[in-house]
């Protein structure tokens, strides 16, 4: 296998996170109008591809000045869904870990992932916090694959208590496996700036 045509370039991605972050600023600031006490904001990245979207969008966070920077979490959900290009089986909540998950009471919940696929590997995500109480508000992908708005609105079914907010920043329209800003195949490829097409060799 070896690196394809590049489907989103770095400067997009960073633009895209940045729009992100502000969104996610402007948000807090109306929840924060509305309730003198405001809910911590908890952002959950899917390990291990999300790591570089999380922290771009955490770095670009108004809310993170240190004047604010204890109303921000960061936590991860730990799961193993892929061999090379294929998906191992479809994950279910018993195969997500959550790390890092701070002590609170009815955060606000915001799940990160890169890549929206089959959706599977979110809904075991979203499953597993809903059975330890914490309801997700919103699920951001940074690239979808195919069937995207379909696969959105599913997804945004299994939030616990009603509908879930669900958006994908980059529709992609692809059935390729793709690699770079931390997606890998096997290990290779993860520390690329820019989004790629794996293709046969």
């Amino acid at each position: 296998m070896t690196i394809g045509r590049q489907l989103v370039g770095s400067i997009k991605l960073l633009d895209a996170e940045a729009a992100l972050a502000k969104r996610l600023d402007r948000d807090y600031l109306r929840l924060k109008i509305r309730k003198a006490d405001p809910p911590h904001l908890v952002i959950v990245g899917v390990l291990e591809a999300a790591v570089p979207f999380v922290q771009s969008v955490a770095d670009q966070l108004v809310l993170n000045h240190p004047k604010h920077a204890d109303r921000v979490h960061v936590a991860w959900a730990l799961v193993k869904s892929y061999s090379g290009t294929k998906q191992r089986r479809k994950p279910r909540a018993k195969d997500v870990k959550l790390l890092s998950w701070p002590a609170l009471r009815y955060p606000w919940v915001v799940l990160l992932d890169t890549v929206l696929d089959s959706g599977a590997t979110l809904a075991a995500v979203m499953e597993q916090l809903d059975g330890q109480g914490h309801h997700v508000d919103e699920v951001v992908c940074l690239v979808g694959k195919k069937d995207v708005v379909q696969k959105c609105a599913e997804i945004s079914t299994f939030g616990y208590g009603g509908l879930v907010d669900v958006s994908v920043c980059f529709d992609l329209n692809t059935d390729a496996f793709l690699v770079g800003h931390g997606l890998d195949h096997n290990g290779l490829y993860r520390q690329l700036p820019a989004i790629h097409a794996l293709r046969e060799s």
